[in-house]
């Protein structure tokens, strides 16, 4: 009787100092050595070595012997108290049936507190068929409490909404009562009631969070409930450190002026970057226009000017596209300029001499077309070649009679088409014998390439 005496003034004069969640003094733990992460069951009359120390994250005061556990469950309305003994360890067998949900919290001599471990549960014990220990002591008698929310009677297991009152009211006992508040993982809160009059506790606890509600008089008459747990129904005020004003926080207004702006910010900027990726693709396309026309300004080759497709054949102005072409001349031959020529006027082929045109082709047509100004027929000679004797002869298939000495190196075939005025006019360009070395390929039309077709 002496030591549950000396715990309720203990508790008293903590209350009376203050009400909210008290500084630990020491940590205490009960989850084996071999648990690299607690597993929280307990076997019925298990035996849980229980150890505190004081380390530096305690910021209550230093703790003195003896010790004390006070325990909450599930099954009980009341706490029960062990005594812990004076050391930093302590076995206890764990006495209570499979199912059972329990919550340990530990005191020192002057009411310091070790916090509140998390709650366990109490699962058949798999090595003995009956197995037997010590029970608990029990209270003297209840208390009876008449707890209330703010839509009735307080359930023994219920969720009560963040931020709202739990009212307790003793209906019996001897005052003083202490009121204490046992959140799981936590250190727990003591409340002084003086007399019989209510006392409102806000439930100032996060959304969810376990927590056991107990009273103890001054005979040691104990009430409690739980496990209850904080609802998120509630508004949020009372979870803030310290006093919010009310002009800390944003409106409703600004928050849209916010959200519009932002939003016509990130539309601005998107046009922005679309403008200038497309300025600076339309920059290249007319870098490379101007980089084409200065290649064929420049390109001229030693020919004259280019002429325009009005001054070919009718035959060449019956094409579907026009071309820009220039007249042939024989090599050696040096183009003479007019002094349209030199000052940049109209140009026109030399009057007296005749225009060659060749107008090249693709997309699968013959590869070229030759046009004469004035309608002279253009025959196409084949190669001649120098033997090992310096001779000229024809490529195979054509006879050595076809080609003659004469200085006119006229041809004489009936194979070759009729002679022409280019082809007796021919310079002794045409005459001059190839070097030895490998007959070339004659070109052929590029074809695409295509699969040979695939079986079925």
């Amino acid at each position: 009787m002496l030591i549950y005496e000396l715990i309720w003034l203990c508790l008293a004069s903590v209350a009376l100092a203050s009400s909210a969640f008290m500084d630990q003094s020491f940590f205490f733990t009960y989850a084996p050595n071999s648990q690299t992460v607690p597993v929280p069951v307990t076997s019925q009359c298990e035996t849980i070595n229980i150890s505190w120390e004081r380390t530096s994250g305690s910021t209550g005061p230093n703790p003195s012997a003896p010790y004390f556990l006070q325990i909450y469950t599930s099954a009980f309305v009341f706490p029960f108290i062990v005594e812990a003994g004076s050391s930093l360890s302590f076995d206890w067998q764990v006495p209570f049936g499979p199912g059972t949900i329990y919550q340990m919290c530990m005191f020192d001599k002057n009411g310091y507190t070790g916090g509140c471990q998390a709650m366990y549960t109490m699962i058949a014990n798999t090595t003995v068929n009956e197995p037997t220990c010590a029970n608990a002591s029990f209270p003297l008698g209840p208390l009876d409490i008449d707890a209330q929310v703010e839509d009735g009677p307080l359930s023994m297991y219920g969720w009560v909404n963040q931020c709202t009152d739990i009212a307790i009211t003793p209906k019996n006992g001897t005052p003083p009562y202490i009121l204490t508040i046992a959140p799981s993982s936590h250190p727990p809160v003591n409340i002084t009631m003086n007399d019989m009059s209510t006392v409102n506790w806000t439930v100032d606890l996060s959304w969810a969070s376990p927590f056991f509600i107990s009273v103890v008089d001054s005979e040691f008459n104990r009430w409690s409930y739980g496990p209850l747990h904080s609802g998120g129904n509630g508004p949020t005020g009372c979870l803030a450190l310290g006093d919010i004003p009310a002009s800390s926080g944003v409106s409703s207004g600004a928050a849209a002026g916010i959200g519009l702006g932002g939003a016509t910010a990130g539309a601005l900027l998107g046009i922005a970057v679309a403008w200038f990726i497309f300025r600076r693709r339309d920059h290249s396309r007319l870098s490379q226009s101007s980089s084409m026309d200065h290649f064929h300004s420049n390109n001229s080759f030693g020919h004259t000017p280019r002429m325009p497709m009005e001054s070919l054949s009718s035959n060449a102005t019956s094409m579907s596209h026009q071309y820009h072409v220039e007249p042939f001349r024989m090599p050696g031959d040096a183009p003479s300029l007019t002094p349209n020529d030199m000052g940049g006027g109209s140009t026109s082929p030399t009057p007296g001499r005749g225009s060659v045109y060749v107008v090249h082709h693709d997309g699968g047509r013959a590869p070229v077309t030759v046009y004469h100004e004035d309608g002279t027929e253009v025959v196409e000679l084949p190669p001649r070649y120098a033997n090992a004797e310096g001779n000229m002869s024809r490529r195979p298939g054509t006879s050595q009679s076809d080609i003659t000495g004469s200085g006119s190196d006229t041809i004489n075939s009936s194979s070759d088409p009729p002679r022409s005025a280019v082809t007796q006019n021919a310079p002794d360009f045409f005459n001059q014998p190839r070097q030895t070395g490998p007959a070339p390929k004659k070109a052929s039309p590029l074809r695409p390439n295509r699969r040979p077709p695939s079986g079925p």
